[in-house]
């Protein structure tokens, strides 16, 4: 949990350098799982170190994030970009790094699968699973891991709500996988292990290129 609150620390010092405003407007679109330690403590920093600025802000999956950007009716957008699944960014746009995030296995207290450190992906085979993305262009990340671990998820929910993701999971629907930037706000009813191998994925802040 500390390591993961010093990314984010960090992280928002890079999202305030990159807002660049002392007045005016400034508007942010984000993912959801960004909502619970990144996002809201950047905004916080940032309105108290610039006071002047409205800040607006959006939720939208990466996809979306990124073509509101293009439009014009966004300022800033915090996307992420998988190992496995690239991104396009589109023309005139530039983007930043700022951490890395690796999603964890979450599953039902006491359940099977996390009786040891670390849960091998092949080993959940017949599971039932809750996948966090409901549309856009990593919505087939999960599935796509399975397949290449040498299985076929059942999936019995969708959902773009973290929060709901750890409900279902608790009341024993199946499991799922979350993201380490919740970690330290996740329910204690849940087991979470790290899962071998590794999903990863880079979140990045987006801008329109200087011209």
């Amino acid at each position: 949990a500390d390591r993961i609150l010093a990314q984010v620390a960090a992280a928002r010092a890079d999202l305030d350098d990159l807002a660049g405003l002392r007045a005016g407007e400034l508007h942010v679109s984000a993912f959801s799982t960004a909502g619970a330690l990144l996002l809201p403590r950047a905004t916080a920093a940032f309105s108290t170190a610039s006071p002047a600025v409205k800040l607006h802000i959006s939720e939208a999956d990466p996809d979306e994030a990124l073509a509101r950007l293009s439009a014009g009716e966004d300022d800033l957008a915090l996307v992420y970009e998988f190992e496995s699944q690239p991104m396009r960014l589109p023309e005139g746009l530039e983007q930043h790094d700022l951490l890395t995030d690796t999603l964890h296995l979450i599953a039902p207290r006491g359940h099977a699968a996390t009786r040891g450190d670390v849960v091998e992906l092949s080993s959940l085979t017949g599971q039932r699973w809750v996948k966090g993305v409901r549309h856009g262009s990593t919505a087939d990340l999960v599935p796509a891991a399975c397949r290449a671990a040498g299985f076929e998820p059942k999936v019995v929910m969708a959902t773009d709500d973290p929060i709901a993701v750890q409900g279902f999971v608790a009341a024993g629907l199946g499991v799922a996988v979350i993201s380490e930037l919740i970690l330290p706000v996740t329910r204690p009813d849940v087991d979470i292990r790290p899962l071998v191998p590794p999903l990863r994925r880079v979140i990045r802040v987006a801008r329109r290129a200087a011209n």
